[in-house]
């Protein structure tokens, strides 16, 4: 399982880079992706980065301006976004299979999913999955201590994120 550390800095939507004072003594500023230009963000994500994959696919699944609401497109950039690695890209698109808010529900591929982006990290899909499990609901079979596990899990990965 990815730490909560590494998952702030290479997932959460930051990216470190120099900036034009901070270049100048050698220091890197954080920029958020959420609040990055849309430039810069479709160029970071056609250099692969999966931080800003994730953050472009959820600006077109969810059409926040200037890209339109594109759920194909979304899609393919989540896929690409969790394929390299980004555990909260890998729950969103468990999340386009559980619920039909998109057009996309698949319930037999949901559990997998949602497994993947657990194990990938995401204290989100950590936290859901101890839930199915507990209930078993939406393709799981009850199992408390799976349950248990999960919710551990979910809330080590959380506590440290101080």
């Amino acid at each position: 399982m990815i730490e909560a550390t590494t998952y702030f800095e290479r997932y959460l939507a930051w990216k470190k880079r120099v900036s034009a004072t901070a270049g100048q003594q050698g220091g890197l500023c954080y920029e958020s992706y959420t609040a990055m230009e849309p430039d810069m963000l479709q160029h970071d994500a056609d250099m692969g980065n999966p931080a800003a994959l994730e953050e472009l696919g959820e600006r077109y699944l969810f059409g926040v301006s200037p890209f339109p609401r594109d759920i194909d497109q979304a899609q393919s950039l989540l896929a690409e976004a969790a394929q390299g690695g980004h555990p909260d890209a890998a729950a969103l698109l468990a999340e386009l299979c559980r619920t039909d808010q998109f057009g996309r529900r698949d319930p037999a591929r949901y559990p997998a999913l949602l497994e993947r982006a657990a194990q990938a990290g995401s204290w989100r899909a950590m936290y859901h999955l101890a839930q199915a499990r507990y209930l078993g609901q939406d393709g799981f079979d009850s199992d408390p201590a799976a349950a248990l596990d999960w919710s551990l899990q979910c809330h080590e990965m959380t506590g440290n994120l101080n």
